[in-house]
């Protein structure tokens, strides 16, 4: 008797490890067809299985938000494949093998949108090669100049994001102006002049 009652939850925990590996095979299969229809420049070809790989109730691995986001892109679905790629940077930490391919198509995608390259350089740093930043480098350093000349005699300058304003904008994916607070000068338009912030 002591024997059956072991055995059952030997056959359970076998099940469920076998399911694991179905899943992961399962997976890994499909992967294999979307990584021929990618490397042979038929995209679309990747939607069923990665439709497939989707439906799999599990973690799945950092390639598919790289495949989601280009196979979104050749359907021009912008919003959603920037979401994708920005995902796959972030598990990847930036250092994945489709990094490159990447970052190009989250410039095309931005430069659709008319969002501000010298904001991406700040917030994308890993993407500062493709974006090409250098312009956006000199941008900053004759600004941070004229923040210097520029001190009020309270110790205050204009914020160098928002340029006064307190607000930042950008134009949405449909047209609309959407509005947001400074993050640097919290809405004031102001800010400590950078020279006279004391040394911790």
């Amino acid at each position: 008797m002591k024997y059956y009652l072991l055995f059952f939850p030997l056959l359970f925990l076998l099940g469920v490890t076998n399911k694991k590996l179905d899943k992961g095979q399962q997976i890994e299969g499909e992967l294999v067809k979307v990584r021929i229809a990618y490397k042979a420049e038929k995209i679309k070809d990747c939607v069923v299985p990665l439709q497939k790989i989707i439906k799999v109730d599990t973690i799945l691995p950092n390639e598919v938000s790289f495949f989601l986001g280009i196979t979104l892109f050749e359907y021009k679905n912008f919003d959603a494949s920037e979401k994708a790629l920005l995902r796959y940077l972030k598990l990847t930490n930036a250092k994945g093998k489709h990094f490159e391919v990447t970052g190009i198509l989250l410039k095309e995608i931005w430069s659709k949108k008319k969002i501000d390259k010298c904001r991406l350089c700040v917030e994308y740093p890993a993407l500062s090669e493709i974006l090409d930043c250098k312009e956006c480098i000199q941008e900053d350093i004759a600004l941070k100049q004229k923040i210097k000349e520029d001190c009020l005699e309270n110790g205050m300058a204009l914020c160098d994001v928002c340029e006064g304003e307190g607000i930042l904008m950008r134009t949405g994916p449909l047209g609309n102006v959407l509005y947001r607070t400074c993050h640097k000068c919290h809405g004031e338009g102001y800010i400590p002049c950078p020279h006279l912030k004391k040394k911790e």
